[in-house]
């Protein structure tokens, strides 16, 4: 027979005994007298004699066994726990993601006190304080990383948790679509044009770009004269980093053009005449619309056909 204790059961057993009696039958094990003498077992679900769940608590199991002339009986406390165990994670969110700059997360926690809490597949449990307290390192690895936390109380009942964190460690990747290395350009602003992974950040001569949906940017630069570094940073939700740079060399003053061969108005015998002249590097000279090639050093020459009387060298 299972009775309901009192909030407070005396320690010796004939207090014990009046207590019994004083309580309320909630379930009769075995309705009828065993048989046989000897070793028997009965189990206790839990439930009353309505098959109602009984709420947690302390409840008393009598036993009582009779012979032809003598009897006994005897009170067995049995505590009833179906309330699993707390247990909470302070700086674990449910989900996260960090850099490569982070392999190392401290996972740290509370639960009950008697519980004891297992982490993934360990083959030993964490060790949890008198305050139910627990920590523990965990290295992470490139990817998702499944982290579980179950925690078991006396009772065997459970509770689990599950986060999934994702180590990042690649920089996300840069498409520059313009300006491509080495442009020479005579207008001083520049359409800096390129593609990230969505939800990176860009910044572009250290000033912040707009980044649409796809990943797209488009921004426009303002060039000095000469040579010019344009450094394009891509950083992640994470904080890894890309670096893209192009140099652009902006030239807005006509090429110097200078003939040595040559002089206005002059007055040849030959019906040809050898135009030698000199201007900047990576010049293009044309010589009466033909094209001169030019030197290293921004020479050329070339020879032009001469008409009887007045000839215009362009």
């Amino acid at each position: 027979m299972i009775r309901r204790p009192p909030r407070s059961t005396p320690s010796n057993s004939s207090a014990a005994s009046d207590v019994y009696k004083r309580q309320a039958l909630v379930r009769r094990l075995a309705e009828e007298e065993l048989p046989a003498a000897g070793q028997h077992s009965l189990v206790w679900d839990g439930l009353d004699r309505l098959g109602q769940a009984l709420p947690d608590g302390t409840y008393f199991i009598r036993v009582s066994a009779q012979a032809a002339v003598r009897k006994a009986s005897a009170n067995v406390q049995v505590n009833v726990d179906t309330t699993p165990p707390v247990i909470r994670l302070a700086n674990v969110p449910e989900e996260d993601q960090v850099g490569g700059d982070q392999t190392e997360l401290l996972i740290e926690g509370v639960t009950d006190p008697d519980a004891t809490v297992w982490f993934n597949d360990w083959a030993r449990p964490l060790e949890v304080s008198e305050d139910g307290r627990f920590q523990v390192t965990y290295i992470l690895q490139e990817g998702t990383n499944r982290i579980e936390l179950t925690a078991v109380d006396e009772a065997g009942n459970r509770t689990s948790v599950v986060r999934e964190i994702v180590m990042k460690t690649e920089p996300p990747d840069i498409v520059l679509l313009n300006p491509p290395d080495g442009l020479w350009i005579n207008e001083r602003m520049l359409s800096v044009q390129g593609t990230v992974p969505p939800g990176t950040q860009v910044t572009i001569n250290q000033t912040k770009a707009t980044v649409d949906e796809s990943g797209h940017f488009n921004e426009d630069i303002v060039l000095e004269e000469g040579e010019n570094i344009v450094h394009v940073e891509a950083v992640d939700a994470v904080g890894n980093t890309s670096i893209e740079e192009r140099r652009v060399y902006l030239n807005t003053q006509p090429p110097p053009l200078s003939l040595t061969t040559v002089e206005d108005g002059m007055t040849v015998r030959e019906p040809s005449l050898l135009v030698v002249g000199k201007t900047s590097p990576q010049s293009n000279v044309w010589l009466n619309g033909r094209e001169l090639a030019v030197d290293n050093q921004g020479g050329f020459q070339g020879v032009v056909n001469l008409i009887e009387g007045e000839n215009v060298v362009r």
